[in-house]
């Protein structure tokens, strides 16, 4: 029944809405640089990029936990690190496992072009079953790192540390799977689990106090998270879509999603201006406002009414590299103040 409805559907869509590279033609490429060897599969399957990023929020905690304490726990640090660093990986190859489930009919495979873990899934290059058991083991993982992390600082931890891997595994594992629902709830849950969750825990694990610090330093960094997956999730609109992932790109759009993006950009580092009076960090802390012209720029090469794959590419990773770029300033931004 639903193969049968699907090119009819497929028509309302490409006249109704955005197509992302829908009429052009694409040669098979990838957002890594290999594919081959179990190295660079593992890489793809887990999105490791990405996973990356979703741990500098961490990071960051630390260095404001170091900046106000004068101290750094490196075996709290290892574990938090490591924990929040498995848990990204884990849930990432989670969600590519569910996605090559829900696109295992020919007819809502992937065509943007680009080579996923969905894809390696569906192609047999990566067994199923190995992705799955790669995320779980991932995930059980970060429940050790938990462990210890109570252990070092208390109970708290296991609480921040535990419902951050209760988010992950069901954001795409059934029968929750929340990041499939729409309704924003899968970026809402992005934010909590990747930015205010490990950045209040990774704080509390240095300084075994809770304050509003860590929760307003949490706000802009969750806030470029939530962007960096609409972008993801803007290369795989079309996909997204014929497979009933209802992301907030897919609910929205490519073009509004497009726009709600900028908004988000443009309140994450607006944020700052009001968390640096709040949580009296140093003027100094401005500098972050440089990597504000990376994904900008970014932004003002697409063409909002006919967004392509090869467009979204660049955009992506400006995004991350705004991320990594802010976490490198507000780092090096606190150790100035703090040493000099």
């Amino acid at each position: 029944m639903e193969e049968q409805i699907l090119p009819a559907t497929e028509q309302q869509f490409t006249t109704a809405h955005s197509v992302i590279g829908a009429q052009r033609p694409h040669r098979s490429r990838t957002i890594y640089r290999r594919t081959q060897g179990i190295a660079a599969m593992f890489a793809v399957v887990t999105r490791a990029d990405m996973a990356g990023v979703m741990t500098l929020p961490a990071v960051a905690a630390f260095a404001v936990a170091w900046w106000q304490s004068g101290q750094l726990n490196g075996l709290a640090l290892f574990f938090t690190l490591l924990g929040v660093l498995a848990t990204a990986l884990g849930m990432n190859a989670l969600v590519e496992y569910g996605d090559s489930r829900r696109s295992a009919n020919e007819a809502a495979s992937p065509r943007e072009g680009l080579v996923t873990g969905a894809l390696l899934i569906e192609r047999n290059r990566v067994a199923a079953t190995t992705a799955r058991n790669l995320a779980l083991l991932l995930l059980s993982i970060s429940a050790i790192c938990a462990l210890w992390l109570t252990l070092l600082a208390g109970w708290p931890m296991l609480f921040f540390m535990g419902l951050m891997i209760l988010l992950a595994l069901t954001f795409a594992a059934s029968p929750i799977h929340y990041g499939y629902r729409g309704w924003g709830v899968g970026e809402l849950g992005l934010f909590v689990a990747f930015g205010l969750l490990p950045v209040v825990g990774a704080f509390y694990v240095q300084t075994h106090t809770l304050t509003w610090l860590p929760f307003w330093v949490s706000i802009p960094f969750g806030l470029l998270l939530v962007m960096a997956s609409l972008a993801f999730n803007l290369m795989f609109y079309r996909r997204d879509w014929r497979i009933r992932k209802r992301t907030l790109v897919v609910e929205l759009g490519p073009p509004r999603a497009l726009d709600f993006s900028v908004v988000l950009l443009v309140v994450a580092f607006a944020a700052f201006l009001p968390i640096i009076t709040l949580a009296r960090l140093p003027l100094v802390t401005l500098i972050v406002l440089a990597a504000l012209p990376l994904p900008l720029g970014a932004v003002g090469r697409l063409h909002r009414d006919d967004i392509t794959v090869d467009e979204c590419l660049p955009y992506y990773n400006a995004i991350m590299g705004a991320i990594l770029l802010t976490t490198s300033l507000l780092g090096v931004a606190l150790w100035v103040d703090k040493v000099f």
